[in-house]
């Protein structure tokens, strides 16, 4: 019995996380989880000792009260079905829409202005926008094309890979893979296919599968699955390992059933933050929630043990309520007159975008 107790918990340990979308987990899209059902057996609720300090922390951070602005859902001539990833023009939205194979164009208030398919697109997923370029890494082809208007106007070739993950810089071009096995790595290309680059990510794979992003003059490897960032700075020389900030003061309901994953004891690792946005000093980090919108503000911080990124208030969407129909799985943040917009794109029930005001 002890033996196949053992060989069940290592079968566990082997399974890839669920992808957010199951109907295309065979690309595993992104990071994802669940919650717990309820026939489930009661879960050990202990916490890894740094996410009981995060915890007091939050407890302790105040709250504000997002404005919502609009919620816009895709109509359906857009064809919309399943996004997965999005990025800001400067004139509006590109959503990718990835198992249709198509980018779904909308104007800065959410209008819906077209739908670009074409061949060049296979399960894509948004890699960054530059100026008139996108980026966008097709998975399926494991190329990254830059689309100006209505063609692929270069194309970059990426290592194969399942979890890949791409972005789009003013430095060129970085891409993350995130294998079972294998050591989670970064790379720097130029445009030409060129590597300059590559960083090793400390940690198991299933750590850092997420978004990139910038923030300032540093590039962010977000994870999914836990409150830390990886970050890489202009000084990280070649071959080093990135190094690891906590985002302390993170707070989810799931922190138990994450570390229950980590030991190998529950068959699903639970999603705690599917996105993040960086703008000005501050880092938006979208916490997961069964239903309604909030979001994590962090800055910079010392910190007694070195540095780290330190909680700075929380902010609700208004009047919250559960829903576990609603998927929230990108963010994005903008200046707008009097504060900061957000806007969250929903998979789930209905592919859209939801628009909300924070005025600090």
């Amino acid at each position: 019995m002890r033996a196949e107790k053992q060989e069940r918990r290592e079968n566990r340990r082997r399974r890839e996380p669920l992808s957010l979308l199951s109907l295309l987990s065979l690309l595993s899209l992104l990071v994802t989880g669940c919650l717990p059902s309820s026939n489930q057996r009661k879960l050990d609720r202990t916490l890894f000792p740094s996410d009981s300090l995060s915890r007091e922390i939050a407890e302790a951070a105040p709250v504000d009260t997002l404005q919502f602005v609009r919620r816009v859902e895709a109509p359906a001539e857009s064809e919309l079905e399943y996004p997965t990833s999005f990025g800001l023009t400067s004139d509006g939205v590109v959503v990718a829409a990835t198992r249709l194979g198509a980018l779904v164009w909308f104007d800065a208030e959410g209008g819906y202005v077209r739908t670009q398919k074409g061949r060049v697109f296979s399960y894509p997923f948004l890699a960054g926008v530059q100026g008139d370029t996108v980026a966008v890494l097709n998975r399926g082809t494991h190329r990254v094309d830059l689309v100006v208007g209505d063609r692929s106007v270069q194309q970059v070739d990426v290592p194969e890979v399942r979890n890949g993950n791409a972005l789009l810089t003013e430095r060129g071009l970085f891409y993350k893979t995130a294998a079972e096995g294998e050591v989670a790595t970064l790379h720097h290309f130029d445009l030409d296919g060129t590597e300059r680059a590559r960083y090793d990510l400390a940690g198991p794979y299933w750590r850092h599968l997420g978004f990139l992003r910038t923030w300032g003059d540093s590039l962010l490897v977000l994870s999914g699955y836990r409150p830390v960032v990886d970050v890489l700075t202009p000084d990280t020389r070649s071959g080093a390992v990135l190094d690891t900030l906590a985002l302390t003061g993170f707070d989810s309901p799931q922190l138990a059933r994450s570390r229950l994953w980590a030991a190998g004891e529950v068959d699903e690792p639970p999603l705690l933050t599917p996105a993040s946005a960086a703008l000005g000093d501050r880092l938006f980090v979208l916490n997961a929630r069964p239903g309604w919108v909030r979001i994590d503000v962090f800055r910079r911080d010392e910190g007694p043990d070195g540095p780290r990124l330190l909680l700075e208030r929380a902010l609700v969407e208004p009047n919250p309520a559960m829903d576990s129909n609603l998927l929230f799985v990108d963010l994005a943040a903008r200046r707008v007159s009097d504060g900061i917009e957000f806007i969250v794109l929903t998979t789930k029930p209905q592919p859209g975008l939801t628009f909300l005001k924070w005025v600090p």
